[in-house]
């Protein structure tokens, strides 16, 4: 979802501002984990 949400013309490659409305919408997903996982696609 972040990455998709960097595609967006709204979010236009805001690492940041995607990643913290993810973290806001679902507030069990572990910050951390999450981040790990996105390094190996940015």
């Amino acid at each position: 979802m972040v990455l998709r949400l960097m595609d967006t013309e709204e979010y236009s490659n805001n690492y940041c501002r995607s990643l913290a409305l993810v973290l806001e919408l679902f507030p069990e997903v572990n910050r951390k984990e999450l981040e790990k996982e996105l390094d190996k696609y940015i």
